[in-house]
């Protein structure tokens, strides 16, 4: 079996779609079409920003989003939200 030496080579590449708007400690709201709303601060992030941690707000816990799952940033300037991409 042959192994990779360089494992992580492409670890600093974004995975298309992914949470490329969210920064780190920033507050947002998560909506899906079935009206689930998530909102609270980015806790973590993965290296490619495919997934991340949220805290809820209220002392709700930490929830785990990758953005496949079909959620979409909620504006803050207005009722706007940014689609991200869902492949099925």
């Amino acid at each position: 079996m042959e192994h990779s030496t360089d494992r992580h080579a492409n670890r600093h590449t974004t995975t298309p779609g992914a949470w490329t708007e969210v920064q780190p400690d920033q507050h947002i709201a998560l909506v899906n079409n079935r009206g689930l709303r998530l909102a609270g601060r980015v806790d973590a992030m993965t290296e490619d920003r495919s997934t991340l941690w949220i805290q809820l707000d209220g002392g709700m816990g930490r929830q785990l989003v990758h953005h496949l799952d079909g959620f979409a940033v909620e504006s803050s300037d207005s009722n706007a939200s940014v689609k991200v991409d869902q492949q099925q």
